[in-house]
């Protein structure tokens, strides 16, 4: 029987859309959507639509029935350096299993992205449907280190944290510590460090400078700060110029 299901498709052609919604069904087939024989087309598409228990809705189709249904979930996306700062103009990207580019948004002031919507399947007319998952989501780094990667399999709604290396740049706050999880490169100098008492901790990871062949460049600098801190660090100057130093010290 029909009686207890959430959504009752019996015929013709309709379309229709669902959002956040509880789909709690205690009783007849135990299916969250039933689509009849007679139903001969439309499209219906749920986002964020689920089970009491949070997992997937169920659905019994008869055969013959036909029509498209679209299952969504949200994707929220927080970018950060690894001293904590949120990061602005991170570029977040997602691509579905074929490749195909689901969305890219930038991060705000907040490092947070506009809330996204991604399918995890397609069925149509009752044959199997197409799962668009694993999605592969990428988060830009603008300070020019190592770009975030993650994979997930969009059954349910993600909220995805990447944390990228800081690259090079300007360092201001005293006693901070730089912490590379990747090889780092510069037009010109890297490192600036116009704080007291830093420490730069390459593990291992090459810093690569004046990839312009300029002059007057520096793997780091250190601008009139004391205590600075260099180790585990590979310092290369990416192209020959004149009065350039892996490290210089004024």
């Amino acid at each position: 029987g029909t009686s207890g299901v959430a959504f009752n498709i019996l015929d013709g052609n309709h379309n229709f859309s669902a959002k956040d919604d509880i789909l709690n069904v205690s009783s007849g087939s135990g299916d969250e959507i039933y689509i009849a024989l007679d139903v001969t087309g439309g499209e219906w598409n749920l986002t964020n639509v689920s089970r009491p228990d949070g997992s997937g809705i169920r659905i019994l189709r008869e055969a013959g029935g036909l029509g498209t249904l679209n299952v969504h979930w949200y994707v929220d996306a927080y970018v950060n350096y690894t001293n904590g700062t949120a990061v602005s103009g991170s570029n977040v990207s997602a691509r579905d299993v074929f490749g195909n580019l689901a969305f890219s948004n930038l991060t705000d002031v907040n490092g947070r992205i506009a809330r996204q919507i991604v399918r995890e399947y397609k069925q149509t007319d009752g044959g199997a449907p197409i799962r668009y998952s694993n999605y592969t989501f990428n988060a830009s780094n603008p300070s020019g280190g190592l770009n975030g990667s993650q994979s997930w399999n969009m059954s349910t709604n993600r909220f995805l944290t990447f944390t990228l290396d800081t690259g090079c740049r300007d360092i201001t706050n005293n006693n901070e510590v730089v912490n590379l999880a990747g090889n780092v490169s510069s037009a010109g100098t890297c490192f600036t460090v116009r704080a007291n008492n830093v420490t730069i901790n390459c593990n291992g990871y090459m810093v690569n400078y004046s990839t312009d062949g300029g002059s007057g460049e520096y793997g780091v600098y250190s601008a009139g700060a004391n205590g600075t801190t260099i180790k585990n660090c590979r310092i290369v100057e990416g192209k020959a110029g004149s009065m350039n130093y892996a490290s210089y010290f004024f």
